[in-house]
C-alpha cells in the first residue's frame, strides 16, 4: 500500500470512529442517520424557532410581537426544519450511508489486517522459542531469513508510488499468503525435529558397533544363545530407530527447503516491485504473482504429500 493510501484509509476511518463494526446494519445506520439529521443545526434553529412562537402564541413568553406574526413565525419554522430534516436524511442519505459502509469496511479490513499481523508475530516467536528450544540453528537461520524478506518487502509495498500501486493491488495478498506458508512449513519441521531430539543418532550408531562386537564374544562361547539373541533384537530396534530418524530428517531437510523457496520468492519480488518502481524492470507482473502462486502452491503439496505419509 502506498502512503496516500495508507493516509486516506486512516482519515476515512476516523471519520466513523462512532460506529463499530456490530453496526454495520441498514437499520441501525438509518437510525443514527434521523437522529444525526434530527439534531443538526440547520434542523434545531428552525425547530427553536417554533417553539418561541408557540410559546408567543401562548402568551409566556417575555417578548410581544403580534399573533399574525407569530403564526406566520411558526409555520415558516416548521416548514424550515421539515426542509432541514428531509434534505439532511432523505435527499442525502444515500452518499452518507455509502460513505459510513465504506469507513465501517475498511475499519473492518484493518482490524483483520493487525489480527492478521498479530496472529502472525505469535507463531514466528512460537517458532523462535521452539528451534531454541531443541538448539536446531538451520530452522532459526530459516526462520530469520524468511522474516527478513518479509520485513524488506513490507517496506518496498509501502514506498510503491500511486501509479505502481494500482498496477499491483493483489501482490501484498499474495505476499502474506508466502510468508504464511514459510511460516507452516518451518512448524511442521519443528514437529518433527522435535520428534527425533531426543534421539541421539549418534548414540545409537556407538551403541550398535559396541553390542555387535558384545555378539560376536558371545557367540565364542557356548550357552550364550539366549544372550545373544537379546543383544541382537536390541541392534534391530536401534536400526530401526536409526532409519525413522533418517526419514524424518530428510522430510524436515525438505520443509526447510520449501521455506527458503519462499524466502527467495519474497527476494525475487521485493526486487522486481523496486524495479518496477524505478521503471527498468522488464519483468511483468504477472510474471511475479505467477511465482509467488508457484511456490505457495508447491508449499501446500509438500505438507499435504506429509499427511499423507503420516508425518
Amino acid at each position: 500500500m502506498n502512503k496516500r493510501g495508507n493516509t486516506e484509509s486512516q482519515g476515512q476511518s476516523a471519520d466513523d470512529l462512532r460506529w463499530s463494526s456490530a453496526e454495520l446494519s441498514e437499520t441501525s445506520i438509518r437510525r443514527q442517520l434521523r437522529s444525526e439529521a434530527f439534531q443538526h443545526p440547520t434542523t434545531l434553529f428552525p425547530l427553536g424557532l417554533a417553539g418561541l412562537s408557540l410559546l408567543l402564541l401562548l402568551d409566556i413568553s417575555p417578548f410581544q410581537i403580534p399573533a399574525l406574526a407569530a403564526i406566520i413565525l411558526l409555520i415558516t419554522s416548521l416548514i424550515a426544519a421539515a426542509c432541514s430534516f428531509f434534505w439532511l436524511y432523505s435527499i442525502r442519505h444515500d452518499l452518507e450511508y455509502a460513505k459510513i459502509v465504506q469507513g465501517i469496511m475498511a475499519l473492518q479490513g484493518q482490524e483483520t489486517r493487525e489480527a492478521g499481523q498479530a496472529e502472525i508475530k505469535k507463531i514466528r516467536e512460537t517458532l523462535q522459542a521452539g528451534f531454541n528450544g531443541i538448539d536446531f540453528e538451520a530452522g532459526l537461520k530459516a526462520l530469520t531469513d524468511l522474516h527478513y524478506e518479509y520485513e524488506q518487502l513490507q517496506l518496498v509495498l509501502y514506498q510503491q508510488n500511486e501509479a505502481v500501486a494500482m498496477s499491483v493491488t493483489h501482490i501484498p495478498g499474495l505476499v502474506e499468503e508466502t510468508y504464511r506458508e514459510g511460516l507452516n512449513v518451518l512448524a511442521n519441521g519443528l514437529q518433527l525435529s522435535r520428534a527425533i531430539h531426543p534421539l541421539n543418532k549418534g548414540r545409537l550408531e556407538e551403541e550398535i558397533v559396541e553390542i555387535e562386537k558384545e555378539v560376536e564374544t558371545l557367540r565364542k562361547d557356548e550357552g550364550q544363545e539366549r544372550r545373544v539373541k537379546l543383544r541382537e533384537e536390541k541392534v534391530a530396534s536401534h536400526r530401526e530407530l536409526l532409519e525413522m530418524i533418517s526419514q524424518q530428517q530428510y522430510q524436515s531437510d525438505e520443509l526447510l527447503f520449501q521455506c527458503n523457496r519462499c524466502e527467495a520468492s519474497l527476494s525475487r519480488t521485493r526486487i522486481e516491485l523496486a524495479s518496477l518502481q524505478a521503471g527498468s524492470s522488464a519483468t511483468s507482473v504477472n510474471s511475479v504473482t505467477q511465482s509467488l502462486r508457484s511456490t505457495i502452491n508447491q508449499a501446500k503439496e509438500v505438507q499435504e504429500e506429509l499427511k499423507r505419509l503420516g508425518f
